[in-house]
């Protein structure tokens, strides 16, 4: 579970807009975004401390990957939408990490559609997901999906410049939590000529949580949530929230906030640099 909304030159002053929230076990290890070092220099992500991978990145040439699961939103209970760290451990040598996609993208020097049409190749060695994947200086806006369950590929395709929004389904589906994700976005951008990742915070945050079963997994902010899998008891939910934006200066603020694993408290972390021309 995650969501992602994205504005691909939709704003005059803010040509690449990224919100998103990542939905996660509290208990899976990870840390802040960071600048990574040695053969990963250049990237700027969180870590997945668990696999060593990221669901969300972008390097100092402008390009970004969003990664997200891809789950039957339609058949599966809430007990089978969440990951199970166990399930994950035991099955480590079955499938590569998936967060290891966005780091082959991001590497130095790489072309996206090469990257992607290699993936494409080894798209039998991951779990399903789907992946947004481009350029922020306006070479191209790539969508990605793998759904493993009905040997569904969708391949690579392009996307439009304009506002575009990805959760745990197919990208073209009008899931709740994409549409107001999507429409709440588009409202913003029209209403502001100015603003900071902090303003955009408000799109993400607890407030749009929803305390019915029912409708929590397709609400923007995933409220913690206590299950039992086996003799597990975890918690899940929207375990941290991301703000990305690029001006027409090429300047790259990204805030990042980390939840508690009760949604009342958090971290805040900061990043700011310029895309090399």
């Amino acid at each position: 579970m995650c969501v992602t909304a994205i504005a691909y030159f939709v704003h005059p002053k803010y040509p690449f807009v990224l919100l998103f929230n990542r939905d996660e076990v509290f208990e899976r290890p990870v840390s802040e975004i960071a600048e990574w070092t040695d053969e990963w220099e250049g990237i700027v992500a969180g870590r997945d401390l668990m696999a060593g991978g990221t669901w969300l990145g972008m390097n100092h040439d402008g390009k970004f990957v969003a990664v997200t699961n891809f789950r039957d939103s339609n058949t599966q209970t809430e007990q089978q939408k969440v990951p199970s760290i166990a399930v994950e451990l035991d099955n480590r040598g079955a499938f590569l990490s998936r967060g290891l996609i966005p780091l082959q993208i991001l590497r130095k020097n790489v072309n996206i559609v090469g990257e992607l049409e290699n993936l494409w190749e080894e798209r039998s060695r991951y779990r399903s997901f789907n992946l947004l994947a481009g350029d922020v200086k306006g070479s191209g806006l790539y969508y990605f999906s793998v759904n493993q369950t009905e040997n569904a590929f969708n391949g690579l395709k392009q996307l439009e410049q304009g506002l575009h929004c990805m959760s745990n389904t197919d990208i073209s589906n009008n899931w709740k939590r994409t549409t107001t994700l999507k429409d709440e976005l588009d409202c913003f951008l029209k209403n502001h000529e100015e603003f900071s990742p902090l303003d955009l915070l408000p799109l993400l945050t607890p407030e749009l949580a929803s305390n019915e079963p029912t409708q929590r997994a397709v609400s923007v902010f995933y409220k913690s949530n206590p299950i039992n899998i086996g003799e597990k008891t975890i918690s899940f939910g929207t375990v941290s929230s991301t703000i990305i934006t690029v001006s027409i200066s090429n300047e790259v603020n990204i805030l990042e906030r980390t939840w508690s694993r009760d949604q009342l408290s958090y971290a805040d972390t900061s990043k700011s640099f310029y895309i090399s021309t």
